[in-house]
C-alpha cells in the first residue's frame, strides 16, 4: 500500500548507520531485541539482477540491474526461532555471468519501535562479491557465524540467544547465478503468523484461477467503493500488520481506511480493469502464500491518476485454509 512505499523511500533516503544506544529491558539491561523491536533488512546490491527474500518471501526484486541501497521493514515476515535471509543474484540483461562488483550485502538490523534511526544496530551481515568461480573468496566480508548475546551488543557468547549460521552459497539459473543465504535463530515477541501454518498452495493453473476469483471479489468492492466490505475483507491483514508494526489495531485500521478512501476519489484516480491474462501468479513462503501481480511487478489493484501523472498499486497476498482463501498481507 502507498504508506509502505513512502516508508521504504524515506528509509532509503535517510538511513544512517550511527550505532549509539539501544533499548533496555525491565531489569535495566541493554537489549537489542526489546519488547517492541523494529526489524529491517538493509540491502546494498549492484552489478546484477537480484531478489531479496526473508523466509522465502520476496521483499524486493530487480530485473533491470538497477543498484540499490535501502532498508526495508520485515517484522511481518520474521518468526521467533529460525529465520532464513537470502539474496538470489543473477547476471545483468545480456550478460552470461555475474560481474565482479562491489560487495552485495544484506544486513538484518533492529531498533526499538519509535526510537530514532540512529539507534539502529546490526544483528548479522552477509556479503557476496564476484563470480561464482571465486566461491572461496566471495563471502569473507560477512560477519561471523556463532552464538551472540543480544543483551551485550551482540558479543560472541557460547550461551547467547542469537544463533547465526555460516553463509551458504548455491548455484541457480543453470549455474549462471547464485543464492547466498544465512539462517538466524532469534527470540522475538511476535505471535505465530497465521500464514505460517496455512495450507500448502500448489503452484499451478488451478490455484491461479481460484485465486483470481478472490482478487475479482476485492476488485468489485474497490470499484463499487464499498469501504465496509473492503475493511472486512482485509481484516486479518490489518490485525497482523498492526501487531508487526507495534501499532494499535484500531489506529492502523483507521489509517488503512483513509488510504482506501483517498484511492476512491474519482476526481484523482481511476481503477484499472482486472484481467487474469495481465497478471502473473506467484507462490512463496514455502508454499504458504500466493499473490497475483501485474506483468511489470506492480500490485494487481492499480489506481491510475486522472491527470496522467502516474499510478498507485496495492499488493495483496493470500494464504489458504481448507477451501477458503484469506487475505493476510
Amino acid at each position: 500500500m502507498k504508506k509502505y512505499v513512502a516508508l521504504i523511500l524515506l528509509l532509503s533516503l535517510t538511513l544512517v548507520s550511527s550505532l549509539t544506544s539501544c533499548a533496555k529491558n525491565k531489569n535495566g539491561e541493554e537489549n537489542m531485541l526489546a519488547e517492541r523491536p523494529y526489524l529491517t533488512v538493509r540491502i546494498n546490491v549492484s552489478g546484477c539482477n537480484y531478489e531479496i527474500r526473508v523466509n522465502g518471501v520476496p521483499i524486493m526484486t530487480e530485473k533491470r540491474g538497477y543498484p540499490v541501497v535501502v532498508a526495508i521493514p520485515v517484522n511481518q515476515w520474521m518468526f521467533s526461532g529460525g529465520n532464513q535471509l537470502s539474496m538470489i543474484l543473477t547476471p545483468l540483461p545480456g550478460e552470461k555471468d555475474i560481474t565482479i562488483t562491489p560487495d552485495s550485502c544484506m544486513t538484518l538490523q533492529v531498533k526499538e519501535s519509535g526510537a530514532p534511526r540512529s539507534t539502529t544496530r546490526p544483528i548479522s551481515t552477509f556479503c557476496y562479491q564476484g563470480e561464482f568461480t571465486l566461491l572461496k573468496k566471495t563471502v569473507e566480508k560477512s560477519s561471523p557465524a556463532g552464538r551472540f548475546n543480544s543483551k551485550k551488543e551482540m558479543q560472541a557468547d557460547p550461551d547467547g540467544d542469537v544463533v547465526v549460521s555460516h553463509v551458504q552459497v548455491a548455484a541457480v539459473e543453470k549455474g549462471t547465478g547464485v543464492m547466498v543465504s544465512r539462517n538466524i535463530s532469534i527470540n522475538l515477541p511476535f505471535p505465530q503468523w497465521k500464514w505460517v501454518s496455512g495450507d500448502f498452495i500448489p503452484d499451478n493453473d488451478q490455484s491461479r484461477q481460484a485465486l483470481f476469483l478472490e482478487y475479482k471479489k476485492m476488485w468489485d468492492m474497490l470499484n463499487n467503493k464499498d469501504i465496509k466490505s473492503v475493511m472486512s475483507f482485509v481484516q486479518e491483514k490489518i490485525k497482523e500488520s498492526a501487531i508487526s508494526l507495534n501499532q494499535e489495531e484500531k489506529l492502523f485500521a483507521e489509517e488503512t481506511e483513509l488510504d482506501y478512501m483517498d484511492a476512491f476519489d474519482s476526481t484523482k484516480f481511476k481503477l484499472f480493469p482486472l484481467d487474469l491474462y495481465n497478471l502473473d501468479f506467484f507462490v512463496y513462503g514455502d508454499g504458504r502464500l500466493a499473490e497475483l501481480k501485474m506483468w511489470n511487478g506492480a500490485g494487481a489493484f492499480v489506481f491510475s491518476r486522472i491527470d496522467g501523472s502516474g499510478s498507485s498499486s496495492y499488493h495483496d497476498i493470500f494464504r489458504k485454509s481448507g477451501d477458503k482463501w484469506v487475505l493476510c498481507r
